[in-house]
């Protein structure tokens, strides 16, 4: 099986959260799906721990937009 793209494993990240946050069952079937190839790729059975994997990997990818910004801030 490829690796999710990384738009697609963006994706995965916000509905893992949102499984999380607001339950499994608020998932369409064609999200549960994303959700469970992620958590295979990661390697990891539970949702706890998925969460806790999704967070660490939205707040690293939110980071560098951030900088970006400031930096295009500074510089205008």
């Amino acid at each position: 099986m490829a690796p999710l793209s990384k738009a697609r494993r963006k994706e995965a990240c916000e509905l893992v959260i949102i499984a999380k946050c607001d339950g499994i069952n608020t998932l369409d079937s064609k999200e549960l799906r994303l959700v469970k190839r992620y958590m295979q790729e990661i390697g990891e059975e539970s949702l706890e721990e998925a969460y806790k994997q999704a967070l660490e990997e939205k707040k690293t990818s939110d980071t560098p937009a951030k900088t970006t910004k400031v930096q295009e801030k500074n510089s205008g």
